[in-house]
């Protein structure tokens, strides 16, 4: 599976914590999506 997300940086160059970033985005939608699953996959929140 493949994913393809746009993102725009206030600055020309990429962060170096960007797979960070991603990630967060990732589990925003998630937990947007599906809580339960969400709240299966990350008890720690």
């Amino acid at each position: 599976m493949r994913l393809k997300i746009d993102f725009q940086f206030t600055e020309n160059s990429i962060p170096l914590d960007y797979r960070r970033k991603f990630l967060s985005i990732m589990k925003l939608g998630l937990e947007k999506v599906n809580p339960q699953l969400f709240a299966e996959l990350f008890p720690f929140k």
